[in-house]
């Protein structure tokens, strides 16, 4: 393969592991291509760059391989370790904008793979709760609308003949009318395995819809996490109490990493915690429409 500065004059590249393996031809001692007398390009990460001899790692294998050696070990998500319910939230923003989060849950005893609207009716009081706690910090453009249970099966689908469960909130909007933010930003909550301290399986997370915060002069939100992580255990705490629903967990499905099968498995959260940097969920800035300004001429 030589990929020269006209790129629709480019050769094929390699279709087989062997081929990659091998790397692309020497090039001519003087750095020219024979072919079209221009220098070759060798794609690595994704972009076109200018080098001698095929870039290679330090295991010796050049990058093209080993990208193609990676995309062919790696395997789509597969089944989860069983039954298990999720629940959302969701309400919307400034009236337009809509945000949700879920909470995977995993069956304790007996069989608590059922959804019922007992158990969702039983998850409005502390999701509101937490919603209006002055401690989670959320503006009153930001509004709750419900909680939602629904049955999940081992392929990550409402089983057959299931249905998920709705419970129904009054609007509700949060209790701070100062330091608001656009919508599409967000706080991401971390759930923590409390089986596992780190790697497949061990963390879990929640895209909150934006509170009202103060930003400081270095760009962090100060304080506020030590108490959103508090409101928050709080409600986690209550799902767990809820007769017969289950155990907030984290979820590792069934995979395949260098060859080697991954099996599913679940564990229950164990803490939470939270950075101290806005992120932001580009999905909730859809709805919002907004004017543009007149155009100002510009002296040529």
């Amino acid at each position: 393969m030589c990929l020269s500065t006209d790129l629709d004059s480019a050769e094929a590249e390699p279709e087989t592991l062997a081929d990659l393996s091998r790397g692309p031809p020497l090039p001519h001692p003087a750095g020219v291509c024979p072919r079209r007398g221009r220098r070759p390009l060798w794609r690595t990460l994704g972009a076109y760059v200018r080098t001698k001899t095929p870039p290679r790692d330090h295991t010796g294998e050049t990058k093209l391989f080993t990208r193609a050696r990676r995309a062919m070990t790696q395997m789509a998500l597969g089944d989860f370790a069983g039954r298990h319910k999720l629940m959302t939230v969701f309400g919307t923003s400034f009236g337009v904008e809509t945000w949700q989060f879920g909470i995977r849950i995993a069956p304790g005893a007996g069989d608590q793979a059922t959804v019922s609207q007992a158990q969702v009716d039983a998850l409005k009081a502390p999701v509101l709760a937490w919603f209006t706690d002055a401690n989670a910090g959320f503006p009153n453009t930001t509004m709750l609308q419900g909680v939602k249970l629904a049955p999940i099966g081992v392929d990550g689908h409402y089983p057959g003949g299931e249905v998920a469960y709705i419970g129904d909130i009054t609007d509700t909007t949060g209790p701070i009318n100062t330091n608001i933010h656009p919508a599409q930003c967000a706080m991401v909550m971390t759930l923590v395995s409390s089986a596992l301290p780190r790697g497949r399986g061990s963390l879990g997370r929640c895209y909150l819809p934006c509170p009202a915060l103060s930003i400081a002069s270095n760009g962090t939100v100060g304080g506020y996490t030590s108490t959103a992580v508090v409101s928050f255990r709080t409600l986690l705490n209550a799902i767990n109490a809820v007769v017969d629903l289950g155990t907030a967990a984290i979820f590792a499905r069934e995979g395949l990493k260098n060859g080697v099968v991954q099996p599913a498995f679940f564990t229950p959260v164990g803490f939470c915690r939270m950075d101290n940097v806005v992120d932001t969920q580009r999905r909730r800035r859809r709805s919002i429409v907004g004017t543009r300004s007149t155009s100002a001429a510009v002296v040529q």
